[in-house]
């Protein structure tokens, strides 16, 4: 608000631009904060960050949890977090609009990998030279 009260009174003398300048601010900033001041008052001056970026490609859809379980168990059956979201995708418990949503994709969406508990881990494994243990290596 200090910063508007300073363009307010060097913007006669100067303009517009300059007087922003002057005071270190972009001019379209000082426009959208006075014209937020005007319509709304001190609440025009918040920013409305909720409303911005991309929304999740999930929203709306209405996921069992159920059938997140069982796409966890064939993550464990096929050790592919893909394969499995795609063979899911084939029960009658997955809404069409998700159905849509994972074929056709190369990769699953984030926001919907996100609501399994599981992910796949990649690892190698060996047996011992004895041939009496299994040794796990993980790729980071």
């Amino acid at each position: 608000m200090i910063a508007v009260k300073q363009f307010l009174k060097l913007k006669p003398q100067m303009g517009g631009r300059r007087a922003a300048r002057a005071i270190g601010v972009n001019f379209f900033t000082i426009w959208r904060w006075s014209n937020g001041f005007r319509q709304n008052g001190l609440s025009g001056l918040v920013p409305k960050t909720p409303n911005c970026g991309r929304k999740p490609m999930i929203e709306g859809i209405k996921i069992s949890v159920a059938w997140l379980r069982r796409v966890e168990a064939m993550i464990l059956q096929t050790g592919s977090l893909k394969a499995a979201f795609r063979k899911a995708a084939g029960d009658a418990d997955c809404p069409a609009e998700l159905r849509r949503l994972i074929h056709g994709r190369k990769h699953v969406p984030e926001s919907l990998a996100r609501l399994v508990r599981l992910k796949p881990l990649p690892a190698r494994c060996w047996l011992s030279a004895d041939g009496r243990r299994f040794v796990f290596q993980t790729q980071d």
